[in-house]
């Protein structure tokens, strides 16, 4: 039997961001990997808000590095006309999935972590204070702890599943350096430019409806689908390549994302979100981070595990929830659009506990009105990460919020608002923000916390 602190398997994105951050901390990891043909989509978006967490891991010139193509913004085509879509002034990347596994992986090891591959786990079992995990090869690992990052094992789906039809067109740049959207009655497409000049094609459907059609069926639907798409004529000028591949594209989410005996699970095995938020990536690397610094803690403070477990679990919660609601505004354009089933079925709430709604608009309080805190906000000990570690801290909880207030610009929430006991009018509060943050975040700050309605005009 092979022994290690901790076990991660998985080496996506968010399996080996894990790694990377545990033997950065100084753990013993064993990084397990299937090997074989990949499942992961050929190409995926890696968004600008990615860069710090690359930064974080070390790998950040190594991703630069790899030829990924930078593109500052999309071609969309969502409710009738077509537009660019800018990425925001800073440029994320169209990354070639197979490619940025393996520079996490090479990575991983870099900071010293050990690699099983190719292995297959067909179970993990807790036994005696300690995890075992059974390979197909009938070795047995054991370990303290347990990343699980083995991809989409969350539980149902949020929303009607939805299949993506996924294939590749060989063309030189078929798409013209631009990913594109565009959605369609019964569906939408997404093509992603590959650095070789290859365009990877996605249509997303029904997969009932999919799963009904067969073989032949979903052929002849991918087809037809991208034929309607208008923004990707310049692609069908070019030859369809290699075998058409259908794959589960639906948001799901686990219902025990951390086992507070030691497992954590990362990326989509905690939550797939839905492909329309585009931050699938992003969020995977991130919840790899986070799961390092909570096993961390969990391994090193024990006192502190509970807040750990509760800390990742809540961060799961709140992505999934966050990420539905974004998807679930574009998908209810759509519906208004073409009222079609496909759309309609996608419209509405993925739980009964979705992200609160956005606050209705309030006018700006007069200069010389005096603020405080709103009746219904309340100081609670909750867990924030605080560089490597989780830990308890003091945060502001309040109905229109989708997670608590305790930090701000690496202060405490507490420095922010204590200033509000004393009901001071808005000058005196930006003035007293400002000298903390600058004009600019104080300026930012005030807007976010007035129009959440945490501040209110006293009496």
């Amino acid at each position: 039997m092979r022994s290690t602190e901790v076990c991660v398997v998985g080496a996506g994105p968010a399996g080996s961001a894990a790694a990377i951050r545990l033997a950065q901390l100084g753990h013993r990891v064993l990084l397990v990997e299937r090997g074989g043909p990949g499942r992961a989509p050929a190409a995926e978006s890696l968004p600008p808000s990615a860069l710090p967490g690359l930064e974080q891991l070390g790998v950040r010139a190594a991703v630069e590095a790899a030829g990924f193509l930078r593109p500052r913004g999309s071609l969309v085509e969502w409710d009738g006309a077509a537009r660019e879509v800018d990425g925001g002034g800073a440029a994320g990347f169209q990354v070639e999935r197979a490619r940025l596994d393996e520079l996490l992986r090479e990575a991983a090891m870099a900071a010293g972590a050990g690699l099983r591959r190719p292995a297959a786990v067909r179970s993990i079992e807790h036994d005696a204070g300690a995890w075992r995990l059974r390979l197909a090869d009938g070795e047995t690992l054991e370990a303290q702890a347990v990343v699980d990052a083995r991809g989409r094992r969350a539980g149902a789906a949020l929303r009607p599943p939805t299949a993506a039809l996924c294939a590749e067109w060989q063309g030189a740049n078929a798409c013209a350096g631009h990913g594109r959207v565009q959605a369609l009655r019964e569906a939408w497409v997404w093509a992603a430019p590959l650095p070789d000049g290859r365009c990877s094609v996605a249509v997303f459907a029904d997969a009932a409806r999919m799963a009904a059609l067969g073989g032949p069926g979903r052929a002849a639907f991918y087809d037809e689908a991208v034929a309607r798409a208008g923004l990707l004529d310049p692609v069908l000028r070019h030859a369809r390549r290699g075998p058409l591949r259908v794959r589960d594209a639906s948001a799901r989410r686990h219902p025990t994302p951390a086992d507070e005996r030691g497992l954590l699970r990362v990326g989509e095995a905690a939550c797939a979100l839905d492909p329309l938020s585009s931050q699938g990536l992003a969020c995977a690397l991130r919840q790899g981070v986070q799961a390092a610094a909570c096993l961390h803690t969990a391994l090193v403070r024990p006192a502190d595990a509970a807040w750990a477990w509760t800390f990742h679990r809540d961060q799961v919660l709140r992505a999934s929830r966050r990420h539905e609601a974004l998807a679930a505004g574009f998908y209810r354009a759509a519906a208004a659009r073409f009222d079609e089933a496909f759309w309609v079925a996608r419209a509405g709430p993925a739980d009964d506990a979705a992200v609160p709604p956005p606050p209705p608009p309030r006018s700006w309080p007069a200069l010389d009105a005096r603020l405080c805190i709103a009746p219904l906000a309340r100081w609670q000990l909750e867990p924030v990460l605080d560089g490597d570690w989780v830990r308890p801290s003091p945060a502001l909880v309040h109905p229109g919020l989708d997670a608590p207030f305790a930090f701000w610009c690496g202060r405490p929430a507490r420095d922010w608002l204590q200033p509000l006991d004393a009901t001071p009018p808005l000058p005196a509060l930006l003035e007293r923000w400002r000298a903390l943050c600058g004009e600019a975040l104080a300026g930012s700050l005030w807007q976010h916390l007035w129009r959440q309605g945490l501040i209110v005009s006293a009496g």
